[in-house]
C-alpha cells in the first residue's frame, strides 16, 4: 500500500495502481488502500472506479472524513454537485478544521453557482491555513467570476509566490488577463503554464482561445488540436474548435465540432444550444433562408424545454445576429418565442432575474440621472461606437451620471476613449449571475443596448431587468424580443406606419436619426483609383459593405445594373474570411455570372483608406432589405451619391430617411425596384448631374446631418421623461410619444 502512494506522489499513477491493487489482494478490507485506490483511479480518469473503491472504503469506515472528502471531489467530477455537497459537508461535520475540505467546498459552491457561499468556504480555509497555494488560486477564480479583477490578480499572484512552479495557476493567470482583455499578457502566463507541464490539455486549450482573441486563428486552430489530441473527449475543446473553424469561416467543419461537443455532454444547455445555433452568413437562396429560420425555431424551444439540461455558465453560439439580414416577417415571433423559452428554462431558473428594482430606491431624488451603455463593441473603429460615443460624452457633459458596460475580453486599449468620456465604468466577468447583480447594484435609471444580438453577453442580459427603463435602439436593427425591455428607440424618419408592429417593445419615433455622428476627418481624403488598382477606364459602382447584405433577392438587380452598363465595374470589399467571400462567389457563379465577372473585390482596409475609396467610386449602391448605416454617413461626408429605395422595415430606410433630415429634395430614392436601376444608370451615365449632386449632398449634409445636438436633446428628454414616468405611475408612457425640444425636419 506504502509503495503505491509513493508511486503516485511521484506521478507515476499506473505503478501505484498496480502496487494498490496488490495491496488489496493481500488485504481487501482496508479501508486506507480503497481510499488510496479512489485517488488513483480519479487521477486516471477512471470516476466510476474511483466512486465505487471510496465509497466500499466508507462501508468499511463510515466516520471517515477523508473518504468522505474524497467521494465528494469525486462526484464533483462526474457533475453530481449535489451528491459533492453532501459528502463534502458530511465531511466537515467529522473534521471541521480541515483546511482541504472547506476549499474543496468553495469549488463546488462555485460551480454551483453560489459564489458568495463560495468565497466564503474559501476565504475560510485560508483563515486556517494561509499558505495554501492552491486555496489562494481557487479564491483567484472565484474573484474572477464575481467580476473582482483586481482581487483575482491579487489573490492568484499570492498563489504563484507560495508556489512559483504551479502551471494550475499561471494558467488561471492567463485566463484573469485574458477576461481583462490583456492578451499579450494572457498568452504570456498561459505558456509559462505548458513550461512547466505541456501535456496540460485545458491550458493548450485556453492558448487557443487566447490566439484566437489575438487574430492568429492558424496558431489557435493548431493549439486546440493539441489539446484534442491529448484529451480526445473534452467537449469544451470541440466548441472552442467549432468557434475557430466558424470565425476562419469553415462553417462544416465548426457545425461538425458542435455537434461532436454536443454528443459527448448532452445535459449541458450551452453545448446542445451552439448545435443547433448555426444560420449561415451567405444565404443560396430564398428556400434556404426559409428552412433555416424554421429548423432555428423549432430546435431552440425544443432543447430549452428539456428539463434534463444545466447550464455551467458557458457562451452560447447562438446566430440570431443574422436573422435580421433575410427580409422575413416573422423576426419578432422567433425573437420573442425564444425569450420566451430561455426565460422558462430550468436550466436557467435563478439565472434570469426579473423582480423590479428596489422600490424604496425608486423613489429617491431624480438630482442625476444614471444611465448605462451597454457596448458589446467598445472599440473606436466599430460602427456602434461610431453611432453612439457621441451621445456618451454628451450625456456625461449634461451631467448625468453614465456608465460604460463591457464585456470580458474586450482589451483596455478598445475601452479607453469611451471610458474617458464617461462618469464610470463596469467591466463584466463570463459569469452571467454575477453581472447581472453587479449591474442591478449600481441601480441604474436607464440602459440603453447598443447592441443585442451581436454575442450572447447581451442577449441573455437583456431578459433580465437591469434598469427602471430598458432601451434597445437601431445598433440591434430588430426587436430583442424580450418582455423586460421597455423601448425600441428609433425615428419617425426610418419606420414605416406600421413600425410598432415589428417590436415587442415600444416603439419611440424621435423627430431624426437617433444619433449624434461625428463628421469624419477628410484632412487625407481623397479621389485615387491607383491606390486600389482600380481601372482607369471603367465606371466604378461602390458597394463596400458586408457580403452577408447580399440578399439572393438582390443578384438580379445587380445583373440588370451591369447588363445596361457594360462598361462598369462594381467595387465591394473581402469579406471576413475567405470562405466567406468564395461562398458569395458561388452563389454568382449560378445565379448573377455578369456581376461575378465584373465585380472587383477589394482587401479589408483602414478607415481613411476607406474613404478614399468611397471617393473614388462614381455611384454607391444602397443594398436592398438591409440597407447602409455607418456607410451613409461617411458617404454622405465625402459626397459620393448612394442610391437607395425603401424596404419594409426600418434597416431598410435609413438611407432614405437621412436624405430627409437632410433636405435633399433631388436624393437619389427610388420609389422601386426598377427606378432604383434607372437612377443608377443615370448616375453613372451623366457626370455633370452626378457631381452637381455630389456638391449638393457635402453641403447639406454639413449643415443637417453631423453633430446635430438637437437629437441628443430629443433622447435625454425622452430618457428622463420615462424615467420619471416608470417612477410615479410604474408604467410606460403614453404610446406615440414624441419629444417636445425639436422641429421635425
Amino acid at each position: 500500500m506504502n509503495l503505491g502512494w509513493i508511486y503516485k506522489e511521484l506521478g507515476e499513477l499506473d505503478e501505484a495502481l498496480a502496487s494498490t491493487l496488490k495491496s488489496l489482494d493481500l488485504k481487501a478490507h482496508n479501508p486506507t488502500a480503497l481510499i488510496n485506490l479512489g485517488i488513483i483511479y480519479k487521477g486516471l480518469g477512471n470516476h466510476e472506479q474511483a466512486l465505487a473503491a471510496t465509497l466500499k472504503s466508507l462501508d468499511l469506515k463510515p466516520d471517515n472524513p477523508t473518504a468522505h472528502m474524497s467521494v465528494g471531489l469525486i462526484y464533483q467530477e462526474l457533475g453530481n454537485l449535489d451528491q459533492a455537497l453532501t459528502s463534502t459537508l458530511q465531511s466537515l461535520e467529522l473534521n471541521p478544521d480541515n483546511p482541504t475540505t472547506h476549499m474543496n467546498l468553495g469549488g463546488i459552491y462555485k460551480d454551483l453557482g453560489n459564489l458568495d457561499q463560495a468565497l466564503a468556504s474559501t476565504l475560510k480555509s485560508l483563515e486556517l491555513n494561509a499558505d495554501n497555494s492552491d486555496a489562494h488560486m481557487n479564491l483567484g477564480g472565484i474573484y474572477k467570476d464575481l467580476g473582482n479583477f483586481e482581487q483575482a490578480l491579487a489573490s492568484t499572484l499570492k498563489s504563484l509566490e507560495l508556489n512559483a512552479d504551479n502551471s494550475d495557476a499561471h494558467m488561471n493567470l492567463g485566463g484573469i488577463y485574458k477576461d481583462l482583455g490583456k492578451f499579450e499578457q494572457a498568452l504570456a502566463s498561459t505558456l509559462k503554464s505548458l513550461e512547466l507541464n505541456a501535456d496540460n490539455d485545458t491550458a493548450l486549450m485556453n492558448l487557443g482561445g487566447i490566439y484566437r482573441d489575438l487574430g492568429k486563428l492558424d496558431e489557435a486552430l493548431a493549439s486546440t488540436l493539441k489539446s484534442l489530441e491529448l484529451k480526445p473527449d473534452n467537449p469544451y475543446a470541440h466548441i472552442n474548435l467549432g468557434s475557430i473553424y466558424k470565425e476562419l469561416g469553415q462553417l462544416e467543419s465548426s457545425q461538425n465540432s458542435f455537434k461532436r461537443a454536443s454528443e459527448l455532454k448532452r445535459t449541458d444547455l450551452s453545448l446542445r444550444l451552439c448545435k443547433i445555433g448555426l444560420i449561415r452568413d451567405i444565404q443560396l437562396d430564398k428556400q434556404s433562408i426559409i428552412n433555416q429560420r424554421r429548423e432555428f425555431r423549432e430546435s431552440i424551444i425544443k432543447t430549452l424545454e428539456d428539463k434534463s439540461l444545466v447550464y455551467k455558465g458557458l457562451p452560447i453560439n447562438l446566430d440570431t445576429f443574422y436573422l435580421a439580414y433575410h427580409n422575413e416577417n416573422d423576426d419578432k415571433e422567433i425573437l420573442r418565442q425564444a425569450c420566451d423559452a430561455f426565460s422558462r428554462s430550468k436550466a436557467l431558473k435563478g439565472i434570469i432575474c426579473k423582480r423590479p428594482l428596489n422600490e424604496q430606491i425608486n423613489k429617491k431624488s431624480l438630482a442625476k440621472l444614471r444611465i448605462g451603455f451597454y457596448f458589446d463593441n467598445p472599440q473606436e473603429k466599430h460602427s456602434v461606437h461610431k453611432l453612439f460615443a457621441e451621445l456618451v460624452r454628451i450625456f456625461t457633459n449634461k451631467e448625468a451620471e453614465t456608465w460604460i458596460i463591457t464585456p470580458p475580453e474586450k482589451s483596455i486599449e478598445q475601452e479607453k476613449r469611451l471610458a474617458s468620456i464617461s462618469s464610470r465604468s463596469l467591466k463584466l466577468s463570463s459569469n452571467i449571475t454575477s453581472n447581472i447583480k453587479r449591474i442591478r447594484d449600481i441601480d441604474l435609471d436607464a440602459i440603453i443596448y447598443t447592441e443585442n444580438t451581436a454575442s450572447f453577453c447581451p442577449y441573455i442580459l437583456s431578459m433580465s431587468r437591469l434598469a427602471r427603463v430598458q432601451i434597445a435602439t437601431w445598433g440591434n436593427p430588430v426587436t430583442t424580443g424580450s418582455e423586460t425591455m421597455d423601448y425600441y428607440l428609433s425615428s419617425s424618419l426610418i419606420e414605416p406606419t406600421n413600425g410598432q408592429d415589428h417590436y415587442l417593445e415600444q416603439l419611440v419615433r424621435l423627430n431624426k436619426l437617433p444619433t449624434v455622428y461625428k463628421m469624419p476627418s477628410l484632412d487625407l481624403v481623397e479621389k485615387n483609383r491607383s491606390k486600389f488598382k482600380l481601372p482607369s477606364d471603367k465606371d466604378l459602382i461602390g458597394i463596400p459593405q458586408s457580403l452577408f447584405k447580399f440578399h439572393p433577392d438582390y443578384d438580379k438587380v445587380l445583373e440588370e445594373i451591369i447588363s445596361r452598363l457594360p462598361s462598369a465595374k462594381l467595387i465591394l470589399i473581402e469579406g471576413t474570411n475567405k470562405p466567406q467571400t468564395e461562398r458569395l462567389k458561388a452563389r454568382w457563379a449560378i445565379e448573377a455570372p455578369k456581376t461575378l465577372e465584373n465585380a472587383i473585390f477589394l482587401p479589408r482596409m483602414t478607415q481613411q483608406d476607406y474613404l478614399c475609396l468611397l471617393e473614388t467610386v462614381d455611384v454607391l449602391l444602397d443594398p436592398i432589405y438591409f440597407g447602409s448605416g455607418n456607410t451613409f454617413y461617411e458617404s454622405m461626408a465625402v459626397g459620393t451619391p448612394l442610391v437607395t429605395t425603401a424596404g419594409k422595415y426600418m434597416r431598410g430606410r435609413i438611407v432614405k430617411g437621412g436624405y430627409n433630415q437632410m433636405k435633399l429634395d433631388d436624393a437619389p430614392i427610388a420609389a422601386n425596384i426598377n427606378e432604383y436601376i434607372d437612377i443608377t444608370v443615370r448616375l453613372v451615365k451623366d457626370s455633370y448631374l452626378r457631381e452637381t449632386l455630389k456638391r449638393k449632398i457635402k453641403s447639406a449634409a454639413q449643415k443637417h446631418l453631423f453633430d446635430d445636438q438637437e437629437v441628443a436633446d430629443e433622447i435625454f428628454e425622452f430618457i428622463h421623461t420615462a424615467v420619471d414616468c416608470k417612477r410615479e405611475t410604474g408604467e410606460l408612457l403614453p404610446v406615440n410619444w414624441k419629444p417636445t425640444k425639436s422641429n421635425t425636419p
